[in-house]
């Protein structure tokens, strides 16, 4: 009789079937690499822990016409296992449960997490209670002894190290993940636009901090839509008819797994405040199917209407750094980059980096809209050029 532990669930978010059956695949494919490298150069060590002479000659027996590079060390009581460890820790540790001066558990890690190699617990007993603790408390597998099992103990070892291999695979994936979510959510909360993260189902599984920071009493993002909240029954269940616009793009994120156009609306009908919506799909992502996007356009939408006036412009402008003031004044002059980059003495991507930077500054698309928005905070796009080192942006008064 084998009695198995059942392996701790990973945390789904953001994993695939196919990424966990993928894991076990390069599971195997690692494992037999790593057993032909143990092959080449160094033998796999093999501690037995058992004090009943006639099962340990049977292994002892056992392996010496199993080639498979496996050098087994006895020992028969946990002082002198404890000693081999400590002088070279093994590959693998096949052990029975109690002796006189102590039992197996004694040598199972704190922290499961963290064992150097697996133990396998290899007894006469057959207690499916003792089993059942012993692999909760860390123990790789719990098998019955036969004499038939001591005498193709190989086996088991072989059959161990495959199991040991996917169970370190697995934790180490799980690692790897912790840390991607972790720089995830970083990413995510260090950018200022408000940004979900929503599952098959149109459930919200995260948002950054500018979503929960809403300060503009904005109808789809913010206190009424938290983790775990149905978003698409929100937008499909708003009085404004822009959330069933907003439902209905994001159906086909996930069903068509197509990217939606850039939805603009004002926050709430006959409002001053506008945002853009953009929902992209997740391929491959586990739960989460669709991402979301909502980006205030407020200032862009007032340029496009000729309504922004002087003191919005020139707050606005006074965002830039004096490099990217400058850079802005030659671009609404007219000058290519290449003469900008005269004028100012920097490098042609200098003045690229600078372009872009304003642009996402200013949340402008194109330089149109930035021709407009210095026209409205007072600056002679015909003349900014002639003095560029020493251009300043009207005060609004």
């Amino acid at each position: 009789m084998v009695l198995s532990g059942e392996s701790s669930p990973l945390n789904d978010v953001l994993l695939t079937e196919t990424t966990l059956i993928t894991r076990e695949q390069n599971a195997e494919d690692r494992l037999s690499q790593s057993i032909e490298l143990n092959d080449k150069n160094r033998p796999i060590m093999v501690l037995i822990l058992d004090n009943h002479v006639e099962q340990s000659n049977l292994m002892r027996h056992g392996l010496q016409y199993y080639d498979a590079g496996y050098t087994p060390k006895f020992a028969t009581s946990l002082k002198e296992a404890r000693e081999q460890i400590q002088n070279e820790p093994p590959d693998i540790l096949i052990s029975e449960i109690s002796f006189p001066d102590g039992f197996v558990g004694e040598l199972l890690a704190a922290d499961p997490e963290l064992a150097a190699f697996p133990i396998v617990v290899f007894t006469d007993r057959g207690s499916e209670k003792e089993a059942v603790n012993l692999l909760k408390a860390g123990v790789l597998d719990y098998v019955v002894k036969t004499r038939r099992k001591c005498q193709e103990i190989g086996d088991l070892i072989k059959k161990s190290l495959a199991s040991w291999s996917k169970v370190k695979s697995a934790r180490q994936a799980e690692i790897n993940l912790q840390q991607t979510l972790r720089l995830a959510s970083s990413i995510m909360n260090s950018l200022p636009t408000p940004i979900g993260v929503l599952d098959e189902h149109g459930m919200l599984l995260s948002v950054n901090d500018a979503w929960n920071s809403n300060e503009l009493n904005h109808s789809f993002i913010g206190e009424a839509c938290k983790p775990n909240c149905n978003y698409l029954a929100i937008c499909r269940n708003t009085n404004y008819e822009i959330g069933e616009t907003i439902a209905t793009e994001i159906e086909m994120a996930i069903q068509n797994q197509t990217k939606s156009e850039p939805i603009t609306y004002p926050i709430a009908p006959n409002a001053m405040i506008w945002f853009s919506s953009e929902i992209h799909p997740c391929t491959g992502s586990g739960r989460a199917k669709a991402i979301i996007v909502h980006q205030n356009v407020t200032e862009r939408k007032m340029l496009e209407k000729g309504t922004c006036d002087k003191e919005i412009a020139v707050e606005t402008i006074n965002r830039l750094t004096n490099r990217e003031r400058q850079v802005m004044e030659l671009v609404v002059s007219g000058k290519p980059n290449k003469s900008i980059a005269r004028t100012l003495n920097i490098s042609v991507k200098t003045v690229e980096m600078h372009r872009s930077n304003l642009m996402k500054k200013l949340k402008l698309r194109s330089v149109t809209y930035l021709v407009r928005l210095a026209i409205n905070a007072g600056i002679n796009v015909e003349e900014s050029h002639e003095k560029p080192f020493n251009a300043k942006v009207p005060d609004a008064s």
